[in-house]
C-alpha cells in the first residue's frame, strides 16, 4: 500500500477561519478575538479524524516578500494588513500544532503554495499519493495522477481529482494555469487579460487547448473584440502565467520522510490552551488523539468546579404573567437564544410542543405549547399574541442552532422572529 502525505495550506485556513467570523467574532473572556483559532482546529481534527494521517506538513507563508514580489512590485500590493487580532492568533496556532507532533513549515522568498506543490511532487515521484487541504483555486493546477485536494465546504471536504477539477471549471486541471493566466486574480493584483472572464476563457481553452494555442490561433476567433484585447494583453498574459504557476523545486529543508508526525506534547498543548482560555480545543485533541489520560489542570478544575456550583436560573413558563415577566426581563438583552421543540425534523409538517429562550449562560426559560394532559400550558392564542409582540419590538441578536429551522416552523405556527443574527450550526460547517 502506498504512503500517503497531507499538506495543509496553513494560512489558507487561517484566513478563511478568521473571516467566516468576521460579523460575529469568537472571543474568550479577555475579549481576544479566538476565531481564526477555533476555526483552523476544526477543520484540522476533522482532517485527523477521517484520514488518520501518518505523515503530514502545514505550510505556511513566511513574512518576507517572495520571488513573485522580486518580477512584479504590484503582486499582492492591493491587499490590506493582516489585522492585528489575527495576526497574534498565527503563532499560537503554529505552537499548538507542532506541540500535537506535526511538521510546520516555511521558507523565506516562496509561498506557502509552492512548498505544497515542492512536497507533492516529491511524494508522487516518490509513489506516495499527496492531498492537500486548500481551499485556495490556484492549487488545482496540481491535481493529477497521484495528486489530490481536499476543499472544505459546509463541514464536508471534498476530494478534488482531475474529474471533479473538470466537473467545477469546466476545464482540465492542467490547464488551469493557462485559465488563471487569462481570467487574472484580482485577489493576488495579477492582471490577466482585461475583459476576458471565466466563461470566455473556458471556451477558449476548450476550443486552443491552453495559452499558446490561443494566440497560434487568433485569427480563427471569430470575435473581434476578444482577438482585439488578447492581442493588446498577450505580454500580460503570458507574464500572467509565470506568477500563477506555483513553483515546484523549492530548495527545502523538509521532506516527505520528515512529516512523520510525532507524539504530542500533552502538557503544552493545555498550557497553550489556557492562555487562550480554549478548554474545548483540549478536549476536542483528546478525542481526536485519542488522549484519555489527559487530565484537566487546577485551573480548568477550578473554573468546572465554578459552574457546577453557580447558580442558574431556569424556569418554566405556565401561566400569562409568568410569560409577560420573563419577556419584560429579556426585553434589553443584548443576545437572545432561541430553540424549540416539535415532533419532527421535517419544518414542514412538525408541530410546535414547546420554546426555549436563553438570555445568558445558566438563566433560560421553557415555555410548552403542547403538554402531557394535565399538565397546565397558556392558551395558544395568548400565547402567541405575546410572542408577537415581543420580537416585533426587540433589538435582541437572535442567534439559535439550526435556527432557520425553528423559524420555519414558527412561520407555520403563526410567529415570525425576524432576522437571525448567527447560526452555530451554519458556523460548524466553516
Amino acid at each position: 500500500m502506498k504512503e500517503k502525505l497531507y499538506i495543509i495550506d496553513g494560512y489558507g485556513m487561517i484566513y478563511k477561519s478568521y473571516f467566516a467570523f468576521l460579523r460575529s467574532p469568537l472571543t474568550n473572556s479577555k475579549g481576544q478575538n479566538v476565531s481564526a483559532l477555533i476555526g483552523f482546529f476544526k477543520t484540522f481534527f476533522s482532517l485527523i479524524q477521517r484520514e488518520d494521517p501518518k505523515y503530514l506538513v502545514v505550510a505556511m507563508d513566511a513574512p518576507w516578500p517572495t520571488f513573485r514580489h522580486d518580477l512584479y512590485s504590484e503582486y499582492k500590493a492591493n491587499r490590506e494588513d493582516t489585522p492585528q487580532e489575527l495576526r497574534a492568533q498565527i503563532e499560537p496556532i503554529k505552537e499548538l500544532l507542532q506541540a500535537m507532533g506535526v511538521c510546520v513549515y516555511e521558507k523565506k522568498g516562496f509561498e506557502a503554495d509552492d512548498i505544497m506543490g515542492t512536497l507533492a511532487l516529491e511524494a508522487k515521484d516518490n509513489q506516495w499519493e499527496a492531498y492537500i487541504l486548500s481551499a485556495d483555486k490556484d492549487l488545482l493546477q496540481m491535481v493529477q495522477p497521484g495528486i489530490k485536494i481536499l476543499r472544505p465546504s459546509k463541514g464536508q471536504i471534498m476530494v478534488m481529482d482531475e474529474e471533479a477539477v473538470m466537473a467545477d471549471k469546466g476545464i482540465r486541471a492542467d490547464q488551469m494555469i493557462d485559465y488563471l493566466a487569462l481570467i487574472g486574480d484580482s485577489s493576488d493584483n495579477i492582471p490577466g487579460v482585461a475583459g476576458i472572464g471565466p466563461k470566455t476563457a473556458v471556451k477558449l481553452l476548450s476550443d486552443y487547448n491552453d495559452l499558446q494555442g490561443i494566440y497560434d490561433n487568433l485569427d480563427s476567433i471569430k470575435s473581434t473584440s476578444q482577438r482585439s484585447k488578447l492581442l493588446d494583453n498577450k505580454e500580460m498574459a503570458f507574464f500572467s502565467k509565470k506568477l500563477v504557476t506555483i513553483e515546484c523545486k523549492v530548495p527545502m529543508d523538509v521532506h516527505i520522510q520528515d512529516s512523520l508526525m510525532k507524539a504530542p506534547l500533552d502538557q503544552r498543548i493545555i498550557e497553550i490552551a489556557e492562555q487562550w482560555q480554549l478548554n474545548s480545543l483540549v478536549k476536542d485533541f483528546a478525542k481526536t488523539f485519542k488522549r484519555e489520560e489527559i487530565q484537566v489542570t487546577q485551573q480548568q478544575e477550578k473554573s468546572l468546579d465554578s459552574y457546577q456550583t453557580s447558580k442558574v436560573k431556569y424556569s418554566l413558563i405556565q401561566s400569562e404573567e409568568q410569560l409577560i415577566h420573563w419577556l419584560k426581563m429579556a426585553s434589553n438583552a443584548l443576545v437572545l437564544s432561541l430553540d424549540t421543540e416539535t415532533d419532527s425534523t421535517d419544518s414542514m409538517k412538525a408541530q410546535l410542543a414547546g420554546i426555549s429562550l436563553s438570555v445568558k449562560p445558566a438563566e433560560a426559560c421553557y415555555i410548552p405549547v403542547r403538554a402531557p394532559q394535565g399538565e397546565k400550558v397558556i392558551d395558544e392564542s395568548i400565547l402567541r399574541k405575546h410572542l408577537i409582540n415581543f420580537f416585533k419590538n426587540t433589538n435582541s441578536r437572535l442567534v439559535g442552532q439550526n435556527i432557520k429551522y425553528d423559524k420555519k416552523v414558527l412561520i407555520r405556527w403563526g410567529l415570525d422572529i425576524g432576522p437571525i443574527y448567527f447560526d452555530t450550526m451554519v458556523a460548524a460547517w466553516v
